[in-house]
Parts: structure tokens; sequence; C-alpha cells
């Protein structure tokens, strides 16, 4: 009765770490590359606002839905091209955004780094668990 415990308690272990792992190696990496072209396209309109005012900021705008090289950060600027025109003072609002987006970055990169010290913790714990296991298994107080 015991070992079927135990057995159930290594096969939650497990899960827990497959479901860690996937965290933190896909969802907050993805979330991560989202919010950095987010923010690397903001920053960029944002610097054009600042230093040409409105046309410098049409310019830039105009030149990264022309060029293809990344074509995220073109779905970023077709939506934000649709919107321009309700914007009402775009430098402080892109300020605003740019800074979102920055604090959104920085979560999930803490997000991503607290999974894998909760990782190295499970491991940690389930080394324990199993030393002491073994002493008890040794001493003759539980079976297999």
């Amino acid at each position: 009765m015991k070992s079927s415990g135990i057995r159930n308690i290594r096969i939650a272990v497990g899960v827990a770490l497959f479901f860690l792992f996937i965290f933190a190696n896909l969802f907050t990496v993805r979330q991560i590359a989202r919010y950095g072209i987010e923010l690397y396209f903001y920053d960029k309109i944002n610097v054009a606002y600042q230093t040409g005012g409105m046309p410098g900021l049409r310019n830039e705008l105009d030149r990264v839905l022309l060029e293809d090289n990344m074509p995220r950060e073109a779905k970023v600027a077709i939506e934000f091209k649709r919107g321009l025109d309700k914007i009402n003072d775009p430098g402080v609002y892109l300020s605003r955004l740019t800074e979102d987006l920055k604090q959104k970055v920085n979560r999930f990169r803490n997000l991503r780094n607290l999974a894998f010290i909760l990782i190295a913790i499970i491991l940690v714990l389930r080394l324990v668990l199993e030393v002491v296991l073994r002493r008890i298994k040794s001493a003759g107080c539980i079976d297999k």
C-alpha cells in the first residue's frame, strides 16, 4: 500500500516537471519573443516620432510596411496604422506602450527563471526523497 503511494508521488513529480519544462521553454519564450517584437517596433516608431514628429512617424511606418524582413513586425505595423488617427498624442502613447511592453517582457523572463528554479528545487527534493527511501528500505521498514 505504501509503495503505490510512493509511486503516485513519483508520477506526480514527473508530470509537474514536464509541465514546468513546457511552461519555461515554450510558453514564456514565445511570449517574450512576441512582446520583444512589439517593443522593438513601438520603440522604433517612438524614436521616429521624437526626432521627426508625425511625418517622421509616418515615414518609418511606411518603411516598415514596405520591407518584408519581419512579417510579425509588419502585422503590428498594420494594426498600429489602423488606429493611428485615433491617438491624440502619439509621443505619450508610444512612451507608455514601450514601458508597458518592457514590463511584460521582464515579467515573462522572471516567470521563466522562476520555473527553472522550481524545476531545480523539485529535482533536489526528489533526490533527497530517493536517498531517504533507500535508507528506509535498507532498514527493512517498507517493501518496494
